[in-house]
């Protein structure tokens, strides 16, 4: 549970008022693309937590991000989907 904590608070605690996460949208699962802020990020500029298999992704998931370094380079957190 501590580390859950600690990540929370390092998302809600961003200097500069920064938006902590972002929505993103995959376009390709092999190779893994996705469209981060406008912008369509490859595998190189993208790291994922342990619990996302880009085999389980499809064409149009939705994904929340954790932006790092500057915006360039992006966490895929989890797939979102709706309720």
């Amino acid at each position: 549970m501590e580390a859950i904590e600690a990540l929370v608070k390092t998302l809600l605690e961003r200097p500069g008022g920064e938006t902590s996460l972002v929505m993103g949208r995959v376009l390709s699962p092999k190779p893994l693309r996705v469209l981060a802020e406008g912008n369509a990020q490859d595998a190189e500029s993208l790291l994922r937590s342990d619990g996302v298999e880009p085999r389980d992704l499809k064409v149009g998931d939705r994904v929340a991000l954790w932006p790092i370094e500057n915006r360039q380079r992006y966490v895929i957190l989890t797939r979102v989907v709706s309720l």
